[in-house]
């Protein structure tokens, strides 16, 4: 039986982010899919678990203020 085989029917949908992709590119797929989170995953190919990113790592290191109306854009859904 193959790893993915194990997973339930739930978690199939479940966003994530592959590491070394464009931030902005993170914080577009947050606004979409109106999470807070997404699970980081070392790379396409091996998908394992490295890590949570969240809007509020992201607005923490944030510098940018075209970065810092996307990070607003995409937490406005949760107030």
């Amino acid at each position: 039986m193959h790893r993915k085989d194990l997973v339930p029917e739930y978690l199939k949908n479940l966003q994530v982010y592959q590491a070394g992709k464009p931030i902005d590119e993170v914080v577009n797929n947050m606004a979409d899919q109106q999470v807070q989170r997404l699970l980081v995953l070392n790379n396409p190919n091996n998908e394992e678990l490295v890590g949570v990113i969240t809007l509020g790592d992201i607005a923490d290191k944030c510098n940018d203020e075209a970065m810092a109306k996307k990070v607003i854009n995409a937490a406005r859904h949760y107030h």
